[in-house]
Parts: structure tokens; sequence; C-alpha cells
């Protein structure tokens, strides 16, 4: 299983038996957060709900898996990164930073790899609002997870994927 490093507590330590960590499958139109918590109590409820988190760096969040929908064109991904101050959802400059959107077909650390093609590394966000996306059409490998390389300010990061097709 891969190394998912963090706080205990954390949205994104893996702790649980092979049998349990399985990622999950990101089907048409479903959406989740690598990194980000979401409030028990909101479960279901407004995006504005999710809490940013602080992971150490280097780290790698949760993977998800591009699930198999038969003879359909490969995935669409869309990845939405938001930076705020801490504990807040006011918009705040993460400074230097770098993420990188990594795929594989095993879900392991060795097998993780940032393809060549530039939207896989976000390294800038709009002043204005903190926040960049990018759209990723087509992208291969059966797992996604995105990578916090760095980041200057102690700010808290969402990234949100959205898989479209």
């Amino acid at each position: 299983m891969p190394n998912y490093p963090g706080t205990s507590g954390s949205s994104t330590l893996m702790t649980a038996p092979i049998a349990l960590a399985v990622p999950s499958a990101l089907m048409p139109g479903d959406s989740t957060y690598l990194f980000g918590i979401v409030p028990a109590a909101n479960a279901r409820g407004s995006d504005a709900t999710i809490r940013g988190e602080q992971p150490g760096v280097p780290q790698a969040s949760m993977a998800i898996c591009l699930a198999a929908m038969g003879a359909i064109s490969p995935p669409t991904i869309c990845f939405e990164i938001s930076f705020y101050a801490t504990g807040t959802l006011i918009p705040a400059a993460p400074g230097a930073f770098e993420i990188d959107l990594q795929e594989a077909d095993t879900d392991a650390d060795a097998f993780y790899i940032m393809p060549a093609a530039t939207p896989y590394k976000i390294t800038t966000v709009i002043a204005a609002t903190q926040k960049a996306r990018v759209d990723l059409s087509p992208t291969g490998g059966r797992f996604l997870r995105a990578l916090l390389v760095s980041r200057a300010n102690a700010v808290d990061v969402v990234v949100k994927v959205t898989r479209l097709a």
C-alpha cells in the first residue's frame, strides 16, 4: 500500500488494513476532496462547509480510482485548488508552492509519476482568489493523487477532484 504520511486523525492518513484501504472509485459526475476536511455534520452539505488542512511537505493525498466504464472515452478530470488562512475560508497566499498531480496503474508509491505535460504541475494561483483549476482531458492512469511538494506559507489547502467523463 502507498505511504500516506500525515498527522494522526487527518484526512490523508491511511492506517487501515489493506482490505479496508481501497481508494474510492470516481464515476462520471462524482467529486471528492484529496486534501481538505468535510465536517461530519455537513458531509452532504455545500462545498462551503469544507475546511482546509495543512498537510506536511512533502505529502501525498489519498488516491482515487478511475473506474472503468466499458467502451467510453478516456476519463476527463478537473482539479480545483484553494488556499485559505488557517481555520477560515478567507483566501490566503501560499507563497511559492508546488502541487503535482500524479497517476499510476498500481496504487503503490513506487508507481506514481507526474506526467511530463505542464498541466500536471501546479505552481500558480489567481491572486484575487488564491485558487487554481486544471482540466485533464483525457488523462491516463487508473489511480490519481495530489502531491504537495512545497508551500512557503502556513496556509490551509483544499484540493477537489471531479470526474467529468
